[in-house]
């Protein structure tokens, strides 16, 4: 609610304006230098408040720089001519008395609308140099993960183009395979890439189906299982054991499959990464009717407590990670396709031990209206 400081030392004046300000704003009378402190959006002082009080509504005034905080003197008309221009380095308005109300809620209601207004341009300043710095990570992210598999494209289409000595069909496989491996890579990271970009432009959506949720899990952690095998650099080591465990009525439920795909696969592919050698992955869901739940648990290398509260950020990766590639987008993803379906993300992790990522999603009654949340811009449900 919009507060109003009084800085009043006629008192009943302080008394009466309080008394009729009450009716639309929140009104402060400061008796303390705790109340001092509070949050306010205007002032409203008298003459002979101004030289008291000039020093620090000064210093108040800065400390809330660029964003505006008005403040309105009132004065009686032989003060006016007393008036300094050190006066105005703290007062941005002034009203004689004796005051009409009308005239008086209309210089507040000004005073006020120009502060929101700066509040919002001061908003939008800091969304504009959030997106220039995403930008910059953005163009380096793609830089850096993309120059990785070209490199390898092109290393191994070159090998095979100039070297005329017959090979084994086993050796040509394999570099062909490495193509295709770096080839898939880069489509991965254009999937996740279009998916932020769709999020941020409002143009994701939730569209739940009927879905045999068992049967999605186990050709969901078999697909895993099968790229984990695959990798290059999993194939000379041991690899990830995978559990998948499923409780309650999962044979048929009304999710959205497109989302659910970007949520499972991308925290089972953290989880896979971030493990040690023949470590294992569980997948544990439970359907207990009026919503499904998922926990994703691995024993890896766990995530730093600073790095919880950023964790969902794009491009955000924990410092502990070391080489371990990747773009910082995958659980931006994640959060992005939980929001859409009105679920919620828990996470728990402990460094050395391994991290639990919980997803609780509502499930939407056939024949019912959807339960997912529409990014338009009155949030609306999809129907």
């Amino acid at each position: 609610m919009t507060r109003i400081l009084l800085l009043l030392e006629h008192k009943e004046n302080r008394r009466l304006l309080a008394q009729w300000l009450e009716s639309f704003y929140e009104v402060g009378l400061p008796d303390s230098d705790q109340q001092l402190e509070e949050r306010f959006d205007l002032c409203l002082l008298d003459g002979p408040a101004t030289e008291q009080w000039r020093q620090w509504l000064q210093e108040r005034k800065a400390s809330e720089q660029p964003v505006f905080l008005p403040v309105l003197l009132i004065v009686s008309r032989p003060e006016v001519g007393m008036a300094t221009r050190h006066l105005w380095q703290g007062v941005d308005e002034l009203i004689t008395s004796p005051i009409e109300k009308v005239e008086l809620q209309a210089r507040v209601e000004i005073m006020l609308r120009t502060r929101q207004l700066s509040l919002e341009l001061h908003e939008a300043n800091k969304q504009l140099e959030e997106l220039n710095i995403l930008k910059s990570q953005f163009c380096s992210m793609v830089s850096h993960e993309f120059r990785n598999p070209l490199t390898v494209i092109y290393s191994c289409a070159q090998l095979l183009e100039i070297y005329d000595e017959p090979w084994h069909r086993e050796k040509r496989i394999g570099y062909l395979r490495r193509i295709e491996d770096a080839a898939q890579g880069m489509t991965k990271l254009l999937d996740n890439v279009l998916v932020i970009s769709r999020s941020d432009l409002e143009k994701m959506e939730c569209y739940p189906a009927p879905l045999n949720l068992q049967e999605f899990c186990v050709a969901l952690m078999e697909d895993m299982a099968h790229t984990n095998a695959s990798e290059p650099s999993t194939v000379a080591k041991n690899q990830n054991r995978f559990t998948f465990v499923c409780e309650g009525q999962c044979s048929l439920v009304m999710l959205d499959r497109n989302l659910l795909q970007h949520i499972l696969t991308n925290l089972v592919s953290n989880a896979i990464k971030y493990s040690p050698q023949d470590s294992n992955v569980c997948l544990n869901v439970v359907c207990d009717g009026a919503k499904v739940i998922f926990q994703i648990q691995d024993r890896g290398i766990g995530i730093p407590p600073e790095s919880l509260p950023r964790l969902f950020e794009s491009f955000h990766r924990a410092k502990n990670v070391g080489k371990t590639p990747g773009t910082g987008l995958g659980l931006s993803i994640v959060k992005r396709c939980v929001d859409l379906h009105g679920g919620e993300i828990e996470v728990a992790s402990e460094l050395g031990a391994g991290t639990t990522f919980t997803v609780t999603l509502p499930l939407t009654p056939f024949n019912s209206p959807s339960m997912c949340i529409s990014t338009d811009a009155g949030g609306s449900r999809q129907e």
